[in-house]
C-alpha cells in the first residue's frame, strides 16, 4: 500500500492502518543513514500477521463448554445440530468440513457476516457427522471452516448415542483415579481435557465407560501387569504413550489400551507406544487390544513393542469377524515357542483387514521345535476373512522346521488376500535360513514400494482419498496421519 512519511528513529511509529475484518498484512520499515542512503527495500524489516473474522460462534465455539457441544442422538436417530459462525461476506462462500464431517460443504456467507450449517447425526441426509461405511462412531469430531484460502479454524463436537448422557471430565490424575475407583457406568461419557502422567500411580482394572474420549491428549507412563481397561466399548482419540505392561499370569489377555472389546465396539484414533509383554506362553498380546469379536478399529496405530505369549499382533492379538481399516503398526514383535504372530494381527478369524500397513520385524527365537501356529508380516494366521489393499515391509524369522512362516500371512486356513504387497528386499526365513515361499501377496522391490503405480486398488485420488504418497521418496501413508 506504500510507505508513510519519513520520521526520526527516536519517534515511535504510530501510523493508523485501515484494517479489514479478514485480511493478511505485512508491515515494512526501511531506514536512511546520516549520509542520506536508503536501505535496500529487499532488506526492509518486516512483520506479518493475519486478521480473521472467520470463526465459530455460540455452542459451536471451541470456547463453549464440552457439555454444550455434546451432540446427542435420540432414539430415532433424527437429531440435528446447527453450526454457526462469523465470516467476511466480501470473500464469498466458506468451506465447512474436516475429519468430523462426511464431506466438505460449501456454505453461503450472509451479508451480515454470519453463516450456519445444519448437520445430521448419521448418514441419512448430507451433510452428517463422519462415520465409517454407515457405522456411526461416537466420540469427538473435528469440524473445520476456511474461506478463500485462509488458515483453517476448527472446533469439536462430541458425538454420543442417546444412552451416553452422563459427562465425566478427566483433567488430571485425581479425576481419573476417582472415576476409575468409582467405576464407570455404561451410560458414562468420559472426556479427557489435559495430558496425564501416571508415573508411580496405581489404578484399578476396570470396564471402560460407554465412550472414553481422549481428545488427543496423552496418558503417559502407565505401568502395570494388566491393561489400562479390562473391557472397552468405544475408544476415541486416545493416546497411551510409553505404556509398560508386563505380566506373568497364565492365560492373560493384554492390550496397550484394553484386554478386550465388548461386541460390537469401535476404536477410532487410538495410539499406543511402549511395550506389552508376558512371560507366559499361553497369553494374548496386542498393541491396542488383546482379543475382540465384531469390532470396528479404524484410523489407529501402535508403536508398542511386544513379546511372549501365544498370539501377538501389533494392533490386535486375536480378532473374530469385524473390520480393521486405515491402521498401521511400526515396531518389533518377539514371539514364543508355538505362537501366532503378525505385525497387524496375530489370529484373524473371518475379520476384514484393509487399507493398512506395517513396518518392523516378527521374530520367533526358540529353536528345536517342529510346529508353529504361524508367523507373518501382517498376520500370523488366517481362518477365513479378507485382507485388501495393504502392504508390509518387515523382517520375518522363525527358528522352527515349518513353512508356516511367510511375508504376508504365515498360516492360512481360509480367506482371501487382494491387492496386498510386500518388500522383496526384506528377509523372511524359517528353519535356520529357508526362504519363505511368498505364497500370498505380491512381491515388490523397495524402489517399487515408493511408486504410486505399484499399489493397484489403493485410493489416492478420490474426493476423500485414503492414501497419500511422495512419489519416489517413501511408501504410502494414510491421509489421516
Amino acid at each position: 500500500k506504500g510507505y508513510s512519511q519519513e520520521q526520526p528513529v527516536s519517534k515511535k511509529i504510530t501510523d493508523s492502518i485501515n484494517l479489514k475484518d479478514t485480511y493478511a498484512y505485512t508491515l515494512c520499515v526501511v531506514a536512511r543513514d546520516s549520509q542520506g542512503n536508503w536501505q535496500d527495500f529487499t532488506f526492509a524489516s518486516k512483520a506479518s500477521w493475519n486478521l480473521f473474522r472467520l470463526s465459530f460462534t455460540g455452542k459451536s465455539s471451541p470456547t463453549a463448554s464440552i457439555s454444550d457441544r455434546i451432540f446427542k442422538d435420540d432414539a430415532s436417530g433424527s437429531t440435528t445440530w446447527t453450526l454457526t459462525g462469523l465470516c467476511d461476506s466480501s470473500l464469498g462462500n466458506i468451506a465447512v468440513g474436516g475429519s468430523g464431517l462426511n464431506a466438505t460443504t460449501s456454505v453461503s456467507c450472509a451479508k451480515d457476516g454470519t453463516w450456519s450449517l445444519v448437520v445430521n447425526h448419521s448418514g441419512t441426509t448430507s451433510p452428517y457427522l463422519w462415520n465409517y461405511e454407515g457405522t456411526v462412531i461416537n466420540g469427538a469430531k473435528t469440524i473445520t471452516i476456511s474461506q478463500l484460502g485462509t488458515p483453517v479454524v476448527s472446533t469439536k463436537l462430541y458425538q454420543a448415542s442417546y444412552l451416553a448422557a452422563n459427562l465425566i471430565l478427566i483433567s488430571d490424575v485425581k479425576s481419573l483415579s476417582d472415576a476409575m475407583n468409582a467405576g464407570f457406568g455404561t451410560a458414562d461419557y468420559a472426556v479427557q481435557t489435559a495430558d496425564i502422567d501416571l508415573t508411580g500411580v496405581s489404578l484399578p482394572y476396570v470396564i471402560a465407560p460407554a465412550v472414553f474420549e481422549g481428545n488427543g491428549f496423552a496418558i503417559s507412563n502407565f505401568s502395570s501387569s494388566t491393561s489400562f481397561f479390562q473391557t472397552a466399548y468405544t475408544i476415541s482419540n486416545m493416546r497411551m504413550e510409553n505404556v509398560r505392561i508386563l505380566s506373568s499370569a497364565v492365560g492373560a489377555v493384554l492390550g496397550g489400551i484394553a484386554a478386550g472389546l465388548a461386541a460390537p465396539s469401535s476404536i477410532i484414533g487410538a495410539f499406543t507406544s511402549g511395550s506389552v509383554e508376558t512371560t507366559d506362553n499361553t497369553s494374548m498380546v496386542g498393541g491396542l487390544i488383546g482379543s475382540t469379536a465384531f469390532p470396528l478399529i479404524v484410523r489407529s496405530s501402535s508403536k508398542a513393542r511386544m513379546s511372549g505369549g501365544n498370539r501377538l499382533g501389533g494392533i490386535v492379538a486375536s480378532i473374530s469377524f469385524g473390520t480393521i481399516a486405515q491402521v498401521f503398526y511400526e515396531g518389533q514383535i518377539t514371539a514364543s515357542i508355538t505362537s501366532t504372530a503378525g505385525l497387524l494381527i496375530g489370529l484373524n478369524n473371518n475379520g476384514t483387514i484393509k487399507n493398512s500397513y506395517a513396518i518392523g520385524s516378527v521374530t520367533q527365537t526358540v529353536s528345536g521345535h517342529t510346529a508353529v501356529s504361524g508367523s507373518g508380516g501382517l498376520s500370523g494366521r488366517f481362518i477365513g476373512g479378507a485382507m485388501v489393499t495393504c502392504f508390509v515391509n518387515a523382517t520375518v524369522s522363525a527358528q522352527v522346521a515349518t513353512n508356516r512362516t511367510d511375508f504376508i500371512i504365515g498360516n492360512v486356513g481360509g480367506g482371501t488376500v487382494t491387492n496386498t504387497f510386500y518388500s522383496s528386499d526384506s528377509s523372511c526365513t524359517f528353519n535356520s535360513g529357508t526362504i519363505c515361499p511368498g505364497t500370498y501377496g505380491t512381491a515388490k522391490t523397495s524402489s517399487q514400494l515408493k511408486q504410486k503405480a505399484t499399489f493397484t486398488g489403493f485410493d489416492f485420488d478420490s474426493a476423500n482419498p485414503v492414501w497419500k504418497i511422495v512419489e519416489g521418496v517413501s511408501s504410502p501413508t494414510l491421509t489421516w496421519q
